[in-house]
């Protein structure tokens, strides 16, 4: 069984869409088309057809995907692992960081560098959207980010989730202010609020809670990193944000840090690799004995 046409078969069935995969895989669609057909002729049956506009996998298409991503991560591990022992090179490990939870997974950024100097850590800090995107492309091994709202094609460790907290502007509040709020009492301020560049995420969830409450969010700026919506309070701008507590600086002199009253779950981080991703022991045992502050 060729393993290329078990790549070109995964990737179909997690994009649910040959048209996806095709730009995936960068190759031209009647090629992808033809390799899936050789492997269903090979196997003698039918691995996914066509409902409405996506491609759907069979009952044996399902087995086979399951089968199919065990042992593309195990030829990986065995390829990495053979070019380390025959150069006795350093391992490459490549996270993506998400802008949303640099201070968050900086602990097991540090704990990896410690515990284990045999890897050579390549680190690039993006959107969550751009960072799914040369997952999928395999640029890089492992994305630490906002857990992604479609699963499929993903091994996806869930991380125990960041306290939804408020920053005002010290502008808007007056001299009794409380430093516990409601979520509905920092809704009525003007917002600058965190905004992913592609897809849907954390700025469409908030909204959409704000407008359930009656109100029309008025939204002053939309921002993709944490650190800057801070600086663009902190300068002076009269606004409010809503932040993860992990996220929010510890030297604030024109803002203040609020709590939210309600419980509003909103940062979800995860540690995501493929499904057909190599494994990564150093970063599981890592992961395990990771316990966040807040």
């Amino acid at each position: 069984m060729d393993l290329k046409r078990l790549r070109y078969f995964c990737t179909v069935a997690e994009q649910r869409s040959i048209t996806r995969a095709s730009e995936v895989l960068h190759i031209a669609q009647p090629a992808l088309s033809k390799r899936l057909h050789e492997l269903e002729d090979e196997l003698g049956t039918t691995l996914l057809v066509r409902s409405g506009r996506e491609m759907q996998l069979t009952e044996a298409g399902s087995f086979l995907y399951q089968r199919a991503c065990l042992i593309l991560r195990t030829v990986e591990d065995v390829r990495r692992d053979t070019l380390q022992f025959a150069h006795h090179a350093k391992r490459e490990l490549k996270i993506g960081i998400s802008y949303l939870y640099e201070e968050y997974f900086m602990p097991i950024i540090i704990s990896l560098q410690k515990e284990y100097p045999h890897l050579e850590l390549r680190i690039s800090v993006s959107d969550s959207s751009h960072l799914e995107f040369l997952l999928n492309q395999r640029i890089v091994d492992v994305i630490f980010a906002q857990a992604p709202y479609t699963t499929e094609g993903y091994h996806i460790t869930h991380l125990p989730s960041i306290r939804l907290c408020a920053l005002i502007s010290n502008s808007l509040l007056d001299e009794n202010y409380s430093d516990t709020m409601s979520f509905v009492d920092v809704a009525r301020y003007p917002l600058i609020l965190l905004h992913r560049i592609g897809g849907t995420g954390i700025f469409e969830y908030l909204t959409d809670q704000i407008r359930k409450e009656g109100m029309q969010p008025n939204i002053l700026m939309h921002v993709s990193q944490p650190q800057v919506v801070t600086k663009l309070i902190e300068s002076g701008i009269q606004a409010a944000s809503l932040l993860p507590e992990s996220e929010i600086s510890n030297e604030l002199k024109h803002s203040q840090v609020i709590n939210i009253t309600q419980t509003v779950s909103v940062f979800h981080p995860a540690v995501v690799r493929l499904s057909t991703g190599v494994a990564i022991k150093e970063l599981d045992e890592v992961i395990a004995n990771f316990h966040p502050d807040n």
